[in-house]
This record gives C-alpha cells, structure tokens and sequence, in this order.
C-alpha cells in the first residue's frame, strides 16, 4: 500500500499547531518537520521511479538529498529544486533526533519559521490547509 503523504502532512500539520497553542514548542516542532516531510515527499513522488512508490528520509539533508538526485535532469519546478538545493535553509536546523532533546529545545521563534517553510512546501505540494 502506497504512504499518503498528503493526509499525513495534513494530520501532522494539525497536531503541530493544536501543541504550538499550548506552548508545546518541542513536539510542535517534532510534528511540523514531519508535516513538510511529507509534503515534500508528495511533491516529489511524481518524479521518482514507478517502481518506488515510497520514499524514505528524513529532513534535512538526507531527504532533501534523495529529492535532489531524483529531480536532476528533469522538468521539475525551479521553486521545488530550490528547497533540496544544498545550501537551501529549508529545515536546515530541524533534525529527526531532536525528538531525544530535552524539553525547551526548540523555540517559539524556531517553530515559526519551520511553520512558515511548512506553508511554502504545502503551497508548492499543492496540500491545502483545511479552513
């Protein structure tokens, strides 16, 4: 069964802000990486291979390097390939490890701007927020 990288971006996106309410930055941050991990994913797939209906990685550089690969010498959008571009900021600091991280690690000032680059990957993923 293919992953739907669409209504988990959606899903995590939700849970994120639902945290981030309550001043929950930590594992606000957490969810809102995964929530651009898997827009991204959705905005890739359809230039990876039929055969690889799934695409494993996490932010930042092991995903974003997956994605580069894959889109090299293909028609893909200029504002997709800046966002896997190896000195792109697109969750540059956001790390899958930070989930072992003490509680106050991640900033109300960081998970804005990963909410922000999650909005970008959503608008370019064409994930649309529910109202």
């Amino acid at each position: 069964m293919a992953s739907d990288y669409e209504n988990a971006a959606l899903r995590h996106y939700a849970d994120a802000e639902h945290l981030a309410k309550s001043g929950r930055y930590d594992n606000a941050g957490h969810l809102i990486g995964f929530a651009a991990e898997c827009a991204l994913k959705k905005a890739a797939r359809p230039f990876f291979r039929s055969d690889q209906c799934e695409i494993d990685g996490h932010l930042p550089n092991e995903l974003k390097g997956k994605v580069r690969r894959e889109l090299q010498g293909r028609a893909a959008t200029g504002r997709l390939l800046g966002l896997v571009h190896p000195n792109s900021s697109f969750f540059s600091d956001w790390h899958i490890n930070d989930r072992y991280s003490a509680d106050g690690h991640v900033k109300a000032e960081s998970y804005g701007k990963w909410l922000q680059q999650t909005r970008d990957i959503f608008s370019i993923a064409r994930v649309r927020l529910q109202p």
